[in-house]
């Protein structure tokens, strides 16, 4: 009831609706309890009573366009917050962002908070690589003194035939490649996805070295996950020599994860290809670890 009301309240000249028979219009003018409408290619105004309205188009895209933060250009620099910030997103859903790393670079006693990827996110590595590697979609690294609440990502992340050296590390995280002491993620849930693919035309390398940790919410935990869910999925065909794989964490050896949960219905991974990558050299040494909720 208090919906409808709403609806007629804010009804205004100029709003594409829709009435409970079936008739689209465009409103020309409002009254107490009535309101005039031109309908069809002959623009016939019709009057009628408010409480025959039953959607607004106009009001309805307003509102969504409002939900949402939009980028029209490719991202290539990562932004860093300090400490003491606080960013509430408000639940707004980032679209379209495109990028090869995370929105925030390292959060140094910083709060974010209900920030919100759309399934039109993407972000990717590729290639052969001699330095550390990081893939997330909220930040590179949560240092001491950061707190991630009531986050949410359905991005795709991609690492594409990443080959690396023997003591090179890859981050990859739904939400942040690495989560330091003292900082806690909660409330948080990654519906995105994580494909690892053995092969890629910008890779040279016919060998692979290094090690990866992937997890759902975090790579590598030091600190606290808390009440954080894993409804997505993973799937490796990983050119990299250990790999360790978590639906929560990859690797949290020092950091606790609480009461978080992999919904079975949703959350896939994909242990399979792990074990045999297609295209490169395979040998006794190339290990393999997973997790539904935790790795190590």
């Amino acid at each position: 009831k208090k919906e409808a009301e709403a609806l007629r309240a804010a009804l205004k000249k100029g709003d594409k609706i829709t009435t409970i028979g079936g008739i689209v219009g465009v409103v020309v003018d409002v009254k107490e309890d009535k309101f005039v409408i031109e309908t069809g290619a002959d623009q016939v105004r019709i009057e009628l009573a408010k409480w025959a309205i039953s959607t607004n188009e106009t009001a309805a895209a307003a509102a969504q366009a409002d939900d949402e933060i939009v980028l029209l250009s490719e991202v290539t620099e990562d932004a860093t917050l300090p400490a003491g910030v606080k960013f509430n997103g408000n639940g707004k859903k980032l679209i379209n962002f495109k990028s090869s790393q995370p929105f925030f670079g390292y959060c140094s006693g910083a709060t974010v908070s209900n920030f919100v990827f759309d399934t039109s996110c993407e972000l990717k590595l590729s290639g052969d690589v001699s330095t550390n590697q990081f893939l997330a979609t909220l930040a590179t690294r949560l240092q001491s003194g950061t707190t991630v609440d009531g986050c949410v990502s359905s991005a795709k992340l991609s690492l594409d035939g990443m080959k690396a050296e023997s003591n090179i590390k890859i981050y990859v995280g739904g939400l942040a490649a690495i989560s330091d002491a003292e900082t806690t993620i909660r409330n948080s849930k990654f519906f995105g996805s994580i494909a690892h693919l053995a092969n890629s035309s910008t890779s040279t390398a016919t060998t692979s070295q290094g090690t990866a940790f992937v997890g759902g919410i975090a790579g590598h935990v030091t600190g606290t996950v808390e009440s954080c869910t894993f409804g997505g999925s993973m799937s490796h065909e990983s050119a990299i020599r250990v790999v360790y794989t978590g639906g929560i964490a990859g690797y949290a050896e020092s950091g606790s994860v609480l009461s978080s949960n992999k919904t079975d219905a949703e959350a896939l991974i994909d242990y399979k290809s792990m074990m045999n990558p297609t295209g490169c050299v395979n040998d006794a040494s190339r290990t393999n670890y997973g997790g539904g909720i935790v790795c190590i």
